[in-house]
């Protein structure tokens, strides 16, 4: 099945990441909404972006704006969830999606998320559920990666989503981690470098899954080269039907998209 993936909820037309995103996403039809995580100081999870408040879509707790040469030191990994939720992450218009409806929204834990979208009548789609995690972020912006991946693998145990999940990284540390420590965890490897399939797929030490790239780096030799490992390709982030097409031509198993109004149906 070609599969629709709701970018972050769908950023496209409601503030990324929000509860009322991913609902939406879902009303639309999409077959996994994207959703990223990353860790509060008490080592729960939020969803969001990036681990601070960013300056192009978040407002202070007063409605001021945040500066954005500032803007990492709201770091989320220093921050109690009740300091997070104060913050507005969904009036500010957003400069790169003008249709956006813009309402107040903070930023949810998964949990929470996940414990809302249950009570609706969606049950026909899965999480595509990205990790962030960067080396230069160690033990600043986010825990270690054996601390790390005990508070993921523990909430995806304690909300029984393993079967409702995928998990996703640029991070090939997170992965191997994640997968020695849960093998049954479906994981898909992020893309955006100009290495070889086989250079990429050499930094990690199991076969995952997805290998989802950045959409402009996605040729038929590629597509062919994921598919002969038995993986599925579902690129980032697809917004224009001419671009979506020429994929879906690939042979790709998927788009991810902050339209998915647009794409649905192909």
């Amino acid at each position: 099945m070609f599969e629709i993936h709701g970018h972050r909820g769908c950023r496209g037309l409601y503030p990324e990441n929000t509860i009322v995103g991913v609902k939406h996403a879902l009303e639309l039809g999409v077959h996994a909404v994207e959703i990223d995580l990353v860790v509060t100081k008490e080592n729960q999870l939020v969803v969001s972006h990036e681990p601070w408040m960013s300056a192009e879509y978040c407002l202070h707790p007063n409605g001021s704006r945040i500066d954005e040469e500032s803007q990492k030191q709201l770091n989320i990994f220093e921050m109690s969830y009740d300091e997070i939720a104060l913050f507005d992450c969904g009036s500010l218009p957003h400069p790169k999606f003008p249709h956006q409806r813009n309402e107040h929204h903070a930023k949810p834990l998964f949990r929470d998320l996940i414990k809302v979208i249950r009570k609706t009548r969606f049950t026909d789609f899965y999480y595509n559920i990205e990790v962030k995690s960067e080396r230069q972020w160690y033990g600043e912006y986010q825990p270690e990666i054996s601390e790390y991946v005990d508070i993921i693998v523990s909430e995806i145990k304690q909300l029984r989503l393993r079967e409702q999940c995928m998990i996703q990284s640029f991070d090939p540390a997170i992965l191997n981690g994640l997968h020695r420590a849960y093998p049954k965890l479906r994981l898909g490897f992020l893309i955006e470098n100009m290495d070889s399939f086989h250079r990429n797929m050499e930094r990690l030490q199991f076969t995952p899954e997805y290998y989802n790239v950045d959409f402009t780096l996605v040729d038929e030799l590629l597509v062919k080269e994921v598919h002969n490992r038995g993986m599925k390709i579902i690129p980032w982030t697809v917004n224009e039907i001419n671009d979506a097409q020429r994929l879906v031509d690939l042979d790709v198993d998927g788009l991810i998209t902050d339209y998915p109004d647009r794409l649905l149906g192909l």
